[in-house]
């Protein structure tokens, strides 16, 4: 925190330069879009259901993202920049995820890191990692 303390001072005078309602909205709609993607990749490795219950949510965040978008039409938001900002939200938490993911998985797998496993589990379910421990068992 301290090293980028130069970013995080910027970043909050950005923040103070905003005082529209428009703008507030698609500065909430892009961490929700974040908060979705981290959802939908979480329960990627889950049962049909869990994964099928995440398409929802991220399809009810694009509905709310288009409503927000009609709400503020005339105050300088249109639909298609509300919906850009929640899904670039999604895209990205989404593939730096599923990098993650992949990463902790082969880092996991091949030197068998406990800290790896650990963060597995933490971030995406002891699903995941009970899974790939029976790889493991099953190798033996």
């Amino acid at each position: 925190m301290f090293q980028a303390r130069a970013w995080w001072i910027w970043l909050w005078n950005k923040y103070r330069l905003i005082d529209q309602p428009h703008e507030l909205a698609l500065e909430f709609l892009f961490p929700a879009g974040v908060i979705m993607g981290v959802f939908v990749v979480r329960n990627w490795g889950k049962e049909q259901e869990a994964f099928t219950n995440s398409l929802s949510g991220l399809l009810g965040g694009t509905f709310i993202a288009g409503l927000f978008g009609e709400a503020f039409k005339g105050q300088g938001l249109t639909t298609m920049q509300a919906l850009t900002y929640y899904g670039l939200g999604f895209v990205m938490s989404a593939a730096i995820n599923l990098l993650v993911a992949a990463r902790l998985t082969a880092n996991y797998t091949n030197r068998r890191s406990i800290t790896s496993r650990a963060l597995l589990d933490f971030l995406y379910g002891s699903d995941r990692t009970k899974l790939i421990d029976g790889y493991f068992l099953k190798k033996l």
